[in-house]
């Protein structure tokens, strides 16, 4: 009888060091999902600041005169910018027309 208590017991802790080492995994994996996002966030800063770095006189945004119609009209460019505005007053101004389009994603 004491054999089978002897052996229980030893169940026991056996099934408690399993819950641990589980535990001590699940950790392990939460450490490594945070250190890749940790370095993916730390890549897109130095991808950023390589940007800047390439062109150190160039200003991100730069003012200038531009015409549309023969209307004059203060332009903002943005050097690093992919697309290009224009506030909706201004275009019906200039008598252009506004399509929608669906959003793209």
């Amino acid at each position: 009888m004491a054999e089978g208590t002897r052996m229980k017991q030893l169940d026991e802790k056996l099934a408690r060091h399993d819950e641990h080492l589980t535990k001590l995994l699940n950790n392990s994996q939460d450490v490594s999902n945070t250190q890749t996002g940790i370095q993916g966030t730390l890549e897109l800063i130095l991808n950023h600041l390589t940007v800047l770095e390439r062109a150190p006189n160039k200003a991100p945004l730069e003012q200038q005169l531009g015409t549309i119609k023969n209307r004059d009209l203060t332009v903002l460019i943005d050097s690093r910018s992919t697309h290009s505005f224009m506030d909706a007053n201004t275009v019906k101004q200039i008598g252009y027309h506004i399509n929608y389009y669906p959003r793209c994603e």
